[in-house]
């Protein structure tokens, strides 16, 4: 009888835990390759530089004078439902994909270096400080920022 009620202990646990990696896997919004509406929004087609975004995800995006290859410091301060940063991270390049690691926001990495003069910021952000450097901000859209 004990060995039953342990391999049905075993059962429970490998199914939790197999359950927990298989949403893990879904869930993972920044590396996602499904069939997104990666494109310049209508509404952005008359900037100097058009944005790239994934419009199925929560953005902000930004038109500068930076120089390309200009380090930039920022710091950004997510939604309390991801107070963690695990969902916030920045395109730099202006591809509308997480390319790496290098455009995850995280509280330990604030420098970041400008790829393109449009920079756009995935996720629910609450507040966003620019250090320093002069953004020479252009544009500016936060609509599709919740």
């Amino acid at each position: 009888m004990n060995q039953i009620f342990i391999n049905i202990k075993k059962l429970i646990f490998s199914v939790v835990l197999a359950t927990s990696i298989l949403i893990g896997a879904v869930a993972c919004s920044k590396n996602d390759d499904s069939a997104t509406a990666i494109r310049t929004p209508a509404h952005l087609e008359n900037w100097e530089v058009k944005p790239i975004v994934d419009e199925s995800k929560p953005y902000m995006t930004m038109l500068t004078g930076v120089p390309i290859g200009t380090k930039i410091r920022f710091e950004v301060i997510a939604s309390r439902s991801d107070i963690l940063l695990r969902d916030v991270w920045v395109d730099l390049n202006n591809n509308g994909k997480w390319d790496d690691e290098s455009e995850d926001v995280s509280k330990e990495r604030d420098t970041y270096t400008v790829k393109s003069p449009i920079i756009t910021f995935y996720g629910e952000v609450e507040n966003f400080i620019c250090y320093g450097t002069n953004m020479q901000l252009k544009e500016l859209d936060v609509t599709h920022n919740k």
